[in-house]
Formats: structure tokens, sequence, C-alpha cells
């Protein structure tokens, strides 16, 4: 009985696991969709000398920075270690928050999602800036484009703004899925019945 209530709380434990890691993502501001043109890019520099993107909120928190990326071609074919920092200002200011180190494989171009550990509170209509650092051995680059016209702010190199210039970018929040509350339903009832199964072994008569 014991094997079967300890199978039941491990399968609680997935199922919670699960819910917490389904999302879809609420845009609050953007750049330019999939569909928009972005024929150069930055290549990502040590803090030393960095490139952001300002923006303009709506929403008072965000938990994601979406970005438009490439890896540097040739050389060992190494993975690029990047990370996004946000800043209350630029190019001095607070930093906010910085996300988890993430791997950008070797050729890569496309989309990749930056998550911080918690929402990041913000204030609606004041300016914040995004920032894009890359670690190691291996460039990257943040793709960007004159035709983008995001009008809530604009792309920066090191100090020097670029007012006709944006780098790609989505931020917004993380909205659990309608199923998430379906499985820590089923949660709540595989724990309820690990209970119940306890409640009745002791119940059993002994002969």
């Amino acid at each position: 009985m014991r094997t079967r209530l300890f199978l039941i709380l491990i399968m609680v434990a997935a199922v919670t696991r699960s819910a917490r890691s389904q999302g879809y993502f609420v845009i609050d501001q953007q750049s330019a969709g999939e569909d928009s043109p972005t024929e150069f890019g930055s290549p990502l520099q040590p803090p030393s000398f960095p490139v952001a993107q300002s923006f303009t909120p709506v929403f008072s928190s965000i938990d994601f920075v979406r970005l438009k990326l490439m890896t540097a071609r040739g050389g060992l074919g190494l993975p690029a270690y990047v990370d996004v920092r946000l800043w209350s200002g630029w190019p001095s200011g607070r930093q906010l928050a910085m996300s988890e180190l993430e791997e950008i494989p070797y050729g890569f171009l496309g989309y990749a999602v930056f998550r911080f550990q918690t929402q990041v509170a913000l204030t609606p209509g004041a300016t914040y800036f995004i920032e894009a650092v890359c670690q190691g051995e291996q460039g990257a680059f943040w793709l960007a484009d004159l035709r983008l016209g995001y009008p809530g702010g604009m792309a920066w190199s090191g100090a020097t703004a670029r007012p006709s210039v944006d780098f790609w970018f989505q931020e917004g929040i993380v909205v659990p899925e309608p199923t998430t509350a379906a499985l820590l339903l089923v949660g709540l009832m595989a724990l309820g019945a690990a209970k119940w199964l306890r409640r009745e072994t002791r119940n059993v008569p002994h002969s």
C-alpha cells in the first residue's frame, strides 16, 4: 500500500510541475511581428560596449523578453550564451532584472525567449531599456531594421541613440493556459485519493 501511495504522490508532483510550465505569451510591446524585415544586426558585446532597445510599457509588469538573434558562422561552431537585462535608465540607471543565461545554437537564426525568475514591476508609460549581452567565445547578433518604426523607443549603441533604428523585440507576460486549472484539479484529486487509501488501509480489519 505504501508503494501505491508513493506512486500517487509522484503523479501529483509531476502534474504540478507540468501545470507550472504551461502558458502562453501575452505581448505588451513589440517593435515588429515575425513577418517584418530585419536586414542587419548589431553584435552583442560584453558590458563594456552594450547595445539596448528602449520601450514604453502599458502593462504594470512583465516576465519575458523575446529577441530575434543570429549566431556568428565560421570558427569552431560553438554556441553563444546570451542573457537579457532590464534597466530603468540608459546608459546609466538601475538594473531591474536579469534573465537566465540561454544557450543559442551555432548557426541559429530566429527567435529566443528570455524569462525572468519573477515578474518585474514596471510603471506604465515610463521608459525602460532592454539590454542583450553575449558571453563566451562565440558571437551573436541582435537583428534590427530601419523600417520597424516602433513609436515607444529606439535602438542604442553604447551611449549613442539611434532614433531611426529598432531592434526586433517583444515583451510581456506569460498567462497560464486554461488546461492548467484542470491539471491542478487532477493533482488535488490524486492527493485526495492518497488520503482515502491511507484511511481505508487503517480501517481494514485484521484477522
